[in-house]
Order: C-alpha cells, then sequence, then structure tokens
C-alpha cells in the first residue's frame, strides 16, 4: 500500500462494493505471472522453457495467483459469467473510444458487450492514458514487435499499471495513442476492448493483438470461444472487383476468408468472422466492406444510443 495509485485502487473497489481488490491487485502488479497461470489453466503455455517463470518470483506469490485464477474456473466456460470479456473493435471504433470528448452511458451494455456483468459501462474523456508493453509478447520467445501497444484508459488502472510498471510504461497523450492504433492496425494487429469482472465490471484496456502472441485469440482458436465477443459487424466481399491477390486472407486473424481456387474470388465464413476489419482496411481493390451482423451483438460504438 506505499503507492498512492494501491490506494486509490482500494478505495475504487470499496466504491464499487466489490471484494475483487486483491484479485484485481494480482492481476496489474504481477501481469506475466498472472497470465502464465491463465495460459497453463487454459493448456496454451506447456513449453518446458516457460516453466522457468515462476522460479522469478516469490512461491508464496505465484500460489496466490494460481489460487485466485483456480477460483475463478467455475466460471471460465459459462457465458454470462465469464470472467474474461473482450470485445473485438474495427479500427473506427478503437479510434472513437480514444477521441470520446463527452460522458457516454452504455446504459443497455449487456446489448453491446453483451455480458450481464457489463450493464452499467461509463465511458469519459480518458484523461489519463497510459501505454504498456504488452504482457503476453513478453512472455514469448520471439515475440512479435513493437510490444508497447497495450492502452490502460481512465484511473485507477491507468495510473496503477504507470506506477508499478515504470520501466516498461508512459503516460502518453490522444495523438500518440491515436498514432499506436493507427500503427497496429497497419501492422495487421486485431483491437481489443477489455472487461473483466474482477476489475468492477468496467473497461479498462484496448489491446492491440497478435495471433501469434496474445492469448487471448490463441485461447479463441482454441475453442474458448466464451471471452472473446465480435465487434457486431461482418465482412462482405464484392466478386466483381476482388482481384484474387489474397492480402485478406494472410490478414484474417480469425481464419474466417478463403481464396476459391477455382473462381479465384474470396471467401469468408461468416460464422468466424469477428468484424475486426483488418480485411477491409489491407484490401488494395476496396472490394470488402463491414456491415452489421444481429446475430453477432451490437457494436461498441459511443455514438451508438443502446438505452432505449
Amino acid at each position: 500500500m506505499d503507492k498512492e495509485s494501491t490506494k486509490e485502487l482500494l478505495k475504487f473497489f470499496m466504491q464499487s462494493k466489490s471484494n475483487d481488490f486483491l484479485h484485481a491487485y494480482l492481476y496489474l502488479a504481477y501481469p506475466e505471472l498472472y497470465l502464465y497461470h491463465m495460459g497453463r489453466k487454459a493448456g496454451l503455455i506447456s513449453r518446458k522453457d516457460r516453466d522457468t517463470l515462476p522460479e522469478k518470483y516469490d512461491p508464496g506469490l505465484s500460489a496466490m495467483i494460481a489460487g485466485a485464477i483456480k477460483s475463478m474456473a467455475p466460471d471460465m466456460a459459462h457465458p454470462t459469467r465469464n470472467p474474461y470479456h473482450g470485445k473485438v473493435l474495427t479500427g473506427e471504433l478503437a479510434r472513437k473510444i480514444i477521441t470520446v470528448s463527452r460522458p457516454v452511458a452504455m446504459i443497455g451494455a449487456e446489448q453491446v458487450i453483451p455480458y450481464q456483468v457489463a450493464n452499467d459501462i461509463i465511458l469519459s474523456h480518458p484523461k489519463s492514458i497510459v501505454v504498456t508493453a504488452c504482457s503476453c509478447r513478453e512472455m514469448q520467445e520471439n515475440p512479435c514487435h513493437p510490444s508497447d501497444v497495450c492502452l490502460f484508459i481512465g484511473d485507477p488502472f491507468a495510473r496503477f499499471i504507470y506506477e508499478h510498471h515504470p520501466e516498461k510504461s508512459r503516460i502518453i497523450d490522444v495523438e500518440e495513442a491515436l498514432s499506436i492504433l493507427d500503427l497496429s492496425e497497419q501492422a495487421g494487429y486485431v483491437h481489443h476492448a477489455f472487461f473483466k469482472k474482477e476489475m468492477g465490471n468496467r473497461f479498462y484496456c484496448l489491446c492491440n493483438c497478435c495471433s501469434c502472441c496474445c492469448l487471448a485469440l490463441q485461447s479463441w482458436h482454441k475453442g474458448f470461444k466464451l471471452g472473446l465477443k465480435p465487434s457486431g459487424y461482418v465482412a462482405v466481399a464484392d466478386d466483381q472487383t476482388c482481384a484474387g491477390c489474397g492480402t485478406c486472407v494472410e490478414n484474417c486473424r480469425f481464419k474466417a476468408v478463403t481464396l476459391d481456387p477455382e473462381t479465384g474470388n474470396i471467401r469468408i465464413d461468416q460464422a468466424a468472422c469477428m468484424g475486426c476489419g483488418l480485411c477491409v482496411s489491407h484490401c488494395p481493390t476496396e472490394s470488402i466492406r463491414l456491415q452489421l451482423d444481429p446475430s453477432k451483438g451490437l457494436p461498441m460504438d459511443v455514438d451508438m444510443d443502446v438505452s432505449a
């Protein structure tokens, strides 16, 4: 409790009448160790060279984090109590979150996220934005670069990350945050807005993820699809203008796009499509667009009134 941000975090959980302060503290203060145990629990981390990670930490701390994650196990497969909530965003929607200049109350947010635990989300102008190195990438032997792509938005979470991880975090302004989003889009990284029951049911982080390092994307490909929800859009292709270059296939992180060898046109599996928009932004002939899909939930659009 020596850091002011720790006191603010405790105050936040006391005001929200949540008993998840310890879990949130462990998650934010020791992200690599936390994700290591989460990855082991999900069967994503099994390589022996990663087994040395816990040796860098106190055994009691490692056991405490493993126990906290084990306590979440009953909720892991539950459609509404799932402790990890990731919402895929298009580049446009991610930019809106960064630049919103008015308070936005998404009272009907279960339609957007869609989780019952996230039924009262307040998004306001992000006075505090901290970029930090991606813990998923830091765990990798040969990680993707750049690594500083995780944006913590709003206090007490942003300030906590900055104070506890000064060696890999920095406070940034809106312009730099937008630049990180743009560079991530160009690199083919998926934008995710993250919520977590143990984080007070609040939006706290905007990640820009690659499928090779990100545990959330790896979990999705392993069949654990409840923790990551689609954007609310699906991609639609125009066969008349499609050049069959395959750029969209290379940039689809959900393996929803394939190239038909007979026609040379692309085929989009809309059931698998998460509506991230990477195929749209990377298509050289502008032959792909996104359209709303009611079966995918509503987009996390701060301009959309979902309270009606």
